[in-house]
């Protein structure tokens, strides 16, 4: 049965699996993930910086690694194939094994392999959310699954994967709560790691759901069920400590909450306790009854998730970030809690078992003929983007890969996503914004692309300013005949008075900054106005008083080299009492080196370095991306925990088989 629902989605979304680009990924993320896909296969370290993101960032502030890992030794196995190509098939497969995993579950949760094929079937290629989904799914219409739109429109093969993998963790928790052992605690523990190492959102659904899992165990086993939840929440947490560390954590929460404005208060306290208490209700109701914890955990998975789905729709509040996004979590929750439905129905009698087959009959057939445009109908869909060259967003890639390699240009929208999928030329801004460090870029962008129409002086060289001080020499914009989805520029025509160097004659157009020294490496006066003043965003006063003291290069220019992604070389030239202005993001694991001897680094107003020189003289200043020293201590936990849960966990199953044991009965708590 697994190998039949394997091949039934493979052959769903065999379009999606051969296909390198997609007509509808121009608008989405999609090229970001290609793009770390292509740089983990480039053997770049995941420690280390990513200099093309938003003025340069940490590399694992980026995103959750193991999908984009995986998918980036394939391409460096197979480096023939375009990286698109490898990304469309890995989370093709990731995709197709969705149902897979959740037929598992229901296997273990039901015993009925019928039950849990045909709910795993209908999993396959329908959306029971779309019956109460007030927002619609979008494109595909009310049909297809939100998971398959998620991953083909919206680019989200990260959270795809991580869905396949939250019924695998819950069940091996489940057996680790019910049946103990070391063995079956460290291989929950990686499942349980592995969710929020290739996905946040699937991180808090994994949350959600376990928590609600151990809450109506509780029921039945005690304080042994809460201490061995917190053993593997524990263990799990070691194993991800390399990688989730507490200032990830942080920036995760706080620029998801500036990107989407939203506020916890009230509303959102009062909803959490009413949920709260509701799910007491269910528990108390339900737990103790035969079987009864299935129906209550599901009853609390698909509550939770309609809660976070519809609070806008409902109330125009979010009750979390992102909440919108869940729709995929509680398109699972309702397929399980249909199949447990089912079951109790089926067994009252013949009357409801024909009713039981009306429904799944009466629901499966149309749904399955309604798709058919989405997966049955050659030649397939989505529809191939089979002229890439066509695009606005490749069009202007090539020419800034060709004519801005070694420079930093300022885009938005489709351009964004999708620039780093075919090129190194660094960016203001990024492709995953949750991981950045520097907070004034989020004001940055807003006073770059924001004016009044039409744009005004000020407008222009407020626009000016902050581009000079991030380091841009080209800033892109969309007219409004191109076909670029976003158009992000309040006035496409604000910059018309600079140096046009392209114009497509689509209505795509990259102009020049005027900059008195192009580049990001500047000499500056010492003290000047560029020293950080706080945490808090610079006024058009200052962003001028800085920019003013750039220096003319009326004798060698600075340079500066990467050797990799964890070091940079700085050869530049000063006067007394100047120094050396790198316009890259400021991050305390930097540290600069002149020969043997250690310089200050400082952090700027907007948020870049600062290098203090030992005197006046040419210099050249090597400077190096060293993990702090928590960091490094996580990475060792990690490490540890993994060895010794390996060597510990092999030894337990080997001193059970010499103690005889055999594989235990199916427990009574599944009766």
């Amino acid at each position: 049965m697994p190998a039949a629902l394997i091949a039934l989605n493979l052959f769903l979304v065999r379009n999606f699996l051969t296909g390198e680009y997609f007509e509808i990924a121009r608008q989405s993320i999609e090229g970001a993930f290609i793009a770390l896909a292509r740089w983990y296969a480039g053997g770049r370290s995941p420690f280390g910086w990513l200099p093309e993101w938003y003025c340069g960032n940490p590399f694992r502030f980026s995103y959750p690694p193991l999908l984009h890992y995986w998918i980036g030794k394939s391409v460096a196995i197979l480096p023939g194939v375009s990286p698109a190509h490898h990304y469309h098939f890995w989370t093709g497969v990731f995709y197709s094994l969705g149902p897979v995993t959740a037929y598992w579950l229901l296997v273990r949760l039901t015993g009925r392999r019928w039950v849990a094929f045909l709910t795993s079937a209908g999993y396959s290629f329908l959306c029971p959310a779309a019956v109460v989904n007030t927002m619609g799914s979008g494109s595909a219409g009310v049909v297809v699954p939100f998971r398959f739109e998620a991953m083909y429109a919206y680019g989200e093969g990260p959270h795809t994967a991580a869905l396949t993998l939250l019924p695998v963790a819950l069940l091996l928790l489940l057996g680790y709560l019910e049946r103990g052992a070391f063995h079956r605690l460290f291989v929950a523990a990686l499942a349980l790691a592995a969710v929020p190492l290739t996905n946040w959102l699937g991180g808090f659904a994994l949350l959600l759901t376990a928590t609600t899992l151990v809450a109506v165990r509780l029921a039945a086993g005690g304080r042994e069920t809460l201490r061995r939840a917190a053993a593997a929440a524990g263990f799990a947490y070691l194993l991800a400590a390399f990688w989730i560390t507490p200032e990830f954590a942080y920036l995760q929460g706080r620029n998801s909450s500036i990107l989407s404005g939203t506020t916890y208060g009230l509303f959102q306290a009062a909803t959490v306790a009413g949920y709260a208490a509701a799910c007491v209700v269910i528990v108390l109701w339900l737990g103790k009854k035969p079987g009864g914890w299935r129906l209550a955990w599901l009853l609390m998975w698909c509550l939770g998730f309609a809660l976070l789905v519809f609070a806008r729709p409902l109330w125009e509040k979010d009750l979390l970030t992102n909440g919108e996004r869940y729709v995929p979590e509680l398109e699972l929750g309702l397929w399980l809690l249909a199949a447990e439905t089912g079951i109790r129905l089926w067994r009252r009698g013949p009357a409801t078992r024909v009713a039981c087959l009306a429904v799944i009959l009466g629901f499966l057939v149309p749904g399955a003929w309604a798709s058919r445009q989405f997966f049955w109908t050659p030649p397939g869909w989505p529809e191939r983007l089979n002229r890439l060259g066509d695009t606005p967003e490749y069009r202007v890639a090539d020419w800034l890969g060709r004519h801005a390699a070694h420079s930093r240009v300022f885009l938005r929208g489709g351009y964004l996503f999708w620039l780093s999928a075919w090129t190194n030329v660094q960016a203001v801004d990024g492709g995953a914004s949750q991981g950045l460090v520097n907070k004034l870029l989020f004001g940055a962008s807003y006073g770059i692309t924001w004016s009044e129409k039409p744009a005004t002086a000020k407008d222009r060289e407020r626009a000016r300013l902050w581009l000079d001080a991030l380091g841009a020499d080209y800033v892109v914009v969309s007219k409004p005949e191109s076909r670029e989805i976003y158009h992000d520029f309040i006035d496409p025509d604000k910059f018309d008075s600079w140096e046009k160097v392209y114009d497509s004659g689509a209505g795509e157009v990259i102009y020049r900054v005027p900059r008195r020294n192009p580049g990001i490496v500047q000499v500056i006066a010492d003290p000047g106005p560029c020293a950080g003043r706080g945490a808090g965003e610079p006024g058009l006063a200052e962003l001028a008083a800085c920019t003013g003291t750039f220096r003319s290069f009326d004798r060698e220019r600075p340079a500066l080299t990467w050797q990799d992604n964890t070091r940079l070389e700085v050869n530049a030239s000063t006067r007394a009492e100047e120094v050396v202005l790198l316009q890259v993001t400021h991050h305390p694991s930097w540290r600069a080196f002149e020969g043997l001897r250690e310089l200050p680094v400082e952090r700027t107003a907007v948020g870049h370095m600062v290098v203090r020189p030992a005197g006046p003289g040419h210099h050249r200043i090597l400077l190096e991306f060293r993990s702090l020293a928590g960091e490094r201590f996580g990475r060792w936990v990690s490490v540890l925990a993994l060895a010794g849960g390996m060597g510990l966990a092999a030894a337990d199953r080997i001193r059970r088989r010499g103690a005889g044991k055999r594989p235990g009965t199916r427990p009574a708590v599944f009766q």
